[in-house]
């Protein structure tokens, strides 16, 4: 086994090569000879961001960046980490509108916007209606395109690295190695829960009334009630997804053994070991090869059931609340109706509720509507029905003195300050605006509505 820096290969002392099937980014970790007093030691200038690649024979195993170095004024070793090109797709956020494409065309547009090439992805050939995402990190995007057709292809799948280009496969395919006690195991042990168990999945429609049920009934008579609820979506089998959100009792394994290189998560293995009981064939979630004084050993966890992870969570614009709170006659009659509540809440709840859970902009004193035909002293016009300094007003004035609009009118309205001269009369309110991006954003959408 080698680890190949720019053309050299470096001598290690120590090695590790590692991944799981959630978050699927493999790393190595490795240890070289270090002695900082002893000039005759070759010394590595090895730099955060440099390409390492592990090699078996001609067979490329790994290939990444270093992302983390440690080295000490002691005698010794000093350590460094690699991270495949995974990573960046897991550690970078993007928003996206995404209508009529398929999870591969998908996968292409965000590993592009990532800097990470794209190999052999697993074809599908289903095209999913719409997919929002605001904010999400591109490997759950990636995993939510491909969770979206689960239903339809009965099928779960996985990101890889095959060396610099991103590869979709199907998960849970046998890896072809087989480990049998007495052979090339050295210990093993599993457990078994309900802790993960769902039996009975409730279908809520958009109107959150439920239109369905998925159960286990077996599950149910003996283990009582694990429930969870889905709500419909376009595009989806509400059944089908439904019943494979029902999981049963989960059963995990782990085993040290001799290496074999295809052991890796992701894939299936055949286990035979009489005295715990692990028989057949089993899917590797977890794997760590560590190669040691030319040793290869490995450490595997283990699943029953294969499964996928859940992926980002999709965008949707909530439902603005319509609310009527009087009319004020501009420009030849009409009336402002303000929609707030739902929509400028999921904002400002986003922005981890810094104040209010309302935006609003609003005036004070003599006014004049914009088309010119409207002044009232000490009117305020808001775009909150709930804000205490509305409320306050009313106990003072009365209701005559509170009147609603929206942000936009709001804002185009201006205050007289000489014969025909006027002013912008718009401020923010101090009680309920937001400050950040999230209130500016919930005032663009409100002003938006009319």
């Amino acid at each position: 086994m080698e680890i190949i820096w720019g053309k050299k290969s470096l001598p290690y002392v120590s090695l590790t090569w590692s991944g799981t099937d959630q978050q699927a980014s493999r790393e190595i970790s490795f240890t070289l000879p270090w002695n900082p007093y002893d000039s005759s030691l070759t010394k590595y200038n090895i730099k955060k961001g440099d390409v390492v690649e592990l090699r078996e024979g001609s067979s490329v195993l790994f290939v990444g960046t270093i992302t983390t170095r440690e080295k000490t004024d002691e005698i010794g070793t000093s350590s460094y980490t690699a991270k495949d090109f995974l990573h960046h797709l897991l550690r970078s956020n993007g928003t996206y509108i995404f209508k009529g494409k398929t999870p591969e065309q998908i996968t292409k547009k965000v590993a592009s916007d990532a800097g990470v090439s794209t190999g052999s992805l697993f074809k599908t050939g289903v095209v999913i209606p719409k997919l929002i995402f605001e904010s999400q990190c591109f490997y759950d995007i990636i995993i939510k395109a491909y969770r979206k057709v689960k239903s339809y292809t009965g099928k779960n799948y996985m990101p890889i690295m095959n060396g610099t280009k991103l590869t979709i496969i199907e998960k849970g395919n046998n890896c072809g190695a087989k480990l049998t006690q007495g052979v090339n195991i050295t210990s093993a042990k599993f457990t078994d829960t309900v802790d993960n168990m769902v039996d009975i999945v409730r279908i809520y429609n958009d109107k959150h009334k439920e239109v369905g049920t998925a159960k286990n009934d077996d599950n149910l008579k003996k283990y009582g009630v694990y429930q969870e609820s889905y709500q419909k979506e376009k595009g989806t089998s509400a059944t089908k997804a439904a019943k494979a959100m029902l999981y049963g009792v989960t059963r995990e394994a782990s085993v040290d053994a001799l290496g074999d290189l295809r052991a890796i998560s992701g894939y299936a293995i055949t286990i035979e070991d009489p005295a715990t009981g692990l028989d057949g064939k089993f899917y590797i979630t977890s794997d760590t090869h560590t190669f040691e004084n030319n040793v290869h050993t490995m450490s595997l966890d283990l699943a029953w059931k294969d499964g996928m992870e859940a992926g980002a969570e999709t965008y949707k614009k909530p439902k603005e609340t319509k609310v009527q709170t009087g009319s004020v006659s501009v420009g030849g009659g009409g009336s402002y109706t303000a929609y707030t509540g739902q929509l400028a809440k999921a904002y400002t709840q986003q922005a981890k509720e810094q104040t209010q859970n309302y935006v609003a902009s609003y005036i004070v004193g003599k006014t004049t509507g914009y088309a010119g035909s409207y002044s009232q002293e000490h009117t305020y016009y808001h775009s909150s029905t709930a804000c205490r300094i509305l409320k306050n007003e009313i106990k003072k004035n009365g209701n005559n003195a509170i009147k609603s609009g929206y942000v936009k009118d709001v804002k185009k309205m201006k205050r007289q300050v000489a014969p025909g001269k006027y002013e912008k009369a718009h401020k923010q309110c101090p009680i309920c605006w937001t400050q950040g991006k999230y209130g500016q954003l919930a005032v663009v959408e409100v002003s938006k509505i009319r």
